[in-house]
């Protein structure tokens, strides 16, 4: 029978072994602030002084006063007991659902500790691996790498690296009992004990740094080498026992079905953009609520990984995904806030409205040479909205639309100079076009580079292709769009266009706030480099993203208490945000006037000028358009006070505005 884990009142409990650590402590302290800061979840340090002689707990106790916003505990052993055995006493005096040992002389940078901490809850245990480490002379790497043939030659296992420090559950630290308390092999006997047990794992890649104490040091002592060998016993009598008397303990069977797919959908998932399976779960996604691309709520779950390869962040495409994602389109009704009509897109200074795709034409007109004739393909063309808005600006264009179903093909064949509608994939339509335009498509394909190769048979010689997609680092929300399958940058979406065979002419940031533009040409041929992953933004974004969602939960719900609680947008954020908030949220507040007078989530719509007097009303934007759209409302609306996001982190922005009670408005 499995024991019931302890009850955790936070996330993580790091253990910090330190012997004679001083000049080092106060770095690694400073290491794991920052990096927690990034991941945002709660946490707390347990810094084991294992009989320093050199004012180690001088050091702690000066950075712990210095920094009260941190949980750092400290504890002392009145001799050196070893770091096996400070291992698990740190265990049982922690708090956390999940433990993990970094050591105490800084030899881990913040994201490493990022990259290994975010997989918590994705897999049983998460073990880091060095594939290169600054420092460490080749003798000690020729001896890791016997080591770690030795482990798996006597347990079976087929692991990188046996002496990384490992994130497991807190409780699975709790039940282990070393052979021995020293410094060598304890972690590599942890590691063979929760793998014999049937715990999931996956191998992350990491960057470490060697620090070499004492030059004259050598790993060949007799206190290591007999360590070693008690624990290499241990792991091979272990197996033999396991062999033999066929134990199962913990909750999983090493051999059962269950193990096989839990570890396989950890270590074996594809990235969709560059195919590469080096993949890292970002963890705490699932539980966020999501919300569909056409504005309506959708549950919580899901699951959000980022590639290693390219960088890009992106949902797993499995068969739950492909589940929901046919349901959503079930039930799709584009733009029904509106009732069909387009979104509007707003000037933050002047509150003038555009149409989406007017502005992005006006853009298209100022940037490209069209000529007076051609041929259009609109790729994701719903109902028309495009076609109808370059039928009228640019008149003379054959115009063709293609979408998933047959949905709004009458709606589309009544446009002015469409000559077609499609329900087909993109190589199955007739002819090449001049100008193919794939506004807030390619987000929702699960496999974009093949899709796009397949678009540039079709693109004409000399002919333009137009990709418009959401950009999440303007704009996090996007990572809760549970139908997008990619989380687009400006370097993994201009990387994928150049890898399918296009030659890249530009990338906007400033058609469309929040969105990415990319103007590109047909190519010499698909490129069979792979994706570069140096930009990688998606290792450290994406938690630092899901804590800043995390923040504004927290701020919004904190406002609303207050009462006359309200939220800017009817669209994708606002949504999201009611949907974590209930029946906290009175009712919403919107500009487009295609929308006012209607209902959203069962609340009324506003225009600011009818928002009741004394109410507060939160700006559910990225930051900085937050603050922009709320010193516009304070001059034009000031009947209530408005209340912006927090920042992102490194931003300093003011968190509200205050407007005075009595309005002037008529």
């Amino acid at each position: 029978m499995t024991p019931s884990p302890p009850s955790s009142d936070v996330d993580f409990t790091l253990f910090v072994p330190c012997l004679n650590e001083a000049p080092r402590v106060e770095g690694t302290l400073e290491t794991v602030r920052v990096a927690l800061q990034q991941i945002g979840r709660s946490y707390e340090v347990l810094v084991v002084d294992d009989g320093s002689s050199d004012g180690t707990s001088a050091v702690v106790e000066r950075y712990r006063a210095q920094h009260p916003e941190m949980t750092i505990h400290l504890h002392r052993n009145p001799v050196n007991c070893g770091v096996a055995y400070s291992f698990v006493e740190a265990a049982f005096r922690g708090r956390g659902e999940y433990f993990r040992l970094i050591w105490g002389d800084n030899t881990e940078p913040v994201e490493t500790q990022v990259r290994i901490l975010s997989l918590a809850g994705q897999v049983d245990v998460v073990i880091p691996y060095y594939p290169d480490v600054a420092g460490k002379s080749a003798f000690r790497l020729a001896l890791s790498r016997c080591y770690t043939g030795l482990v798996n030659g006597l347990s079976g296992f087929k692991v990188r690296y046996y002496n990384g420090s490992v994130l497991c559950r807190r409780y699975q630290a709790m039940r282990w009992s070393p052979h021995n308390h020293g410094f060598t092999g304890f972690l590599a006997d942890l590691i063979t004990q929760l793998l014999a047990e049937g715990a999931t794992y996956t191998e992350v890649a990491v960057v470490g740094v060697h620090v070499e104490k004492d030059k004259k040091a050598t790993p060949l002592t007799f206190h290591n080498l007999f360590s070693t060998g008690l624990t290499l016993i241990g792991i091979f009598t272990r197996r033999l026992s396991y062999a033999i008397y066929r134990r199962k303990l913990g909750r999983l069977n090493p051999k059962s079905p269950t193990t096989a797919a839990t570890a396989r959908d950890a270590v074996a998932i594809r990235c969709h953009v560059c195919a590469g399976s080096s993949i890292d779960p970002v963890a705490g996604y699932e539980a966020f609520h999501r919300v569909t691309s056409d504005c309506k709520p959708w549950p919580a779950g899901g699951r959000l990984c980022v590639c290693r390869t390219c960088g890009c962040i992106q949902k797993v495409i499995d068969q739950a995904w492909r589940s929901e994602v046919a349901q959503i389109y079930d039930n799709y009704t584009i733009y029904y806030q509106s009732g069909g009509v387009e979104q509007a897109v707003f000037d933050q200074n002047s509150g003038q409205a555009v149409r989406r795709s007017n502005r992005v034409l006006q853009h298209l007109q100022a940037n490209a040479e069209l000529p007076k004739h051609g041929r259009l393909l609109d790729v994701g063309c719903g109902n028309g909205a495009l076609l109808r808005a370059f039928s009228s600006l640019i008149p003379g264009w054959s115009l063709v639309g293609t979408e998933l179903s047959d949905k709004y093909r009458l709606a589309v064949e009544a446009i002015p100079g469409v000559e077609a509608f499609y329900a087909c994939p993109p190589g199955e339509i007739p002819g090449s076009f001049d100008l193919i335009i794939v506004m807030h498509a390619l987000e929702h394909i699960p496999a974009p580079a093949d899709f796009l190769v397949q678009l540039r048979g079709k693109l004409a010689a000399g002919g333009l292709l137009i990709v418009e997609v959401p950009d999440h680092l303007q704009n996090p929300f996007d990572l809760l769009i549970a139908d997008h399958s990619t989380h687009f940058t400006a370097a993994t979406i201009a990387a994928l266009i150049e890898s399918a065979g296009y030659r890249l002419d530009a990338m906007a940031t400033d058609w469309m706030p929040k969105e990415l533009t990319a103007l590109a040409r047909r190519g010499e041929g698909r490129s069979t480099q792979s994706l570069p992953g140096a930009s990688m933004p998606g290792i450290v974004s994406a938690p630092r993203s899901l804590a800043w969602l995390r923040s504004v939960i927290a701020a919004a719900r904190e406002v609303a208490t207050a009462g006359n609680f309200g939220l800017f947008g009817s669209s994708i954020a606002a949504t999201w945000l009611a949907s974590e908030l209930g029946e906290a949220v009175d009712f919403f507040v919107d500009e487009d006037p295609s929308r006012l007078g209607k209902t959203h989530m069962g609340k009324p719509i506003y225009h600011p000028r009818d928002v009741p007097a004394q109410s507060h009303v939160f700006i559910t934007l990225p930051a900085p358009l937050a603050r922009d759209v709320a010193l516009r409302l304070e001059k034009s609306h000031p009947a209530c006070t408005y209340h912006l996001p927090p920042a992102f982190p490194g931003q300093h922005e003011r968190h509200r505005v205050r407007a005075p009670i009595e309005s002037d408005d008529p």
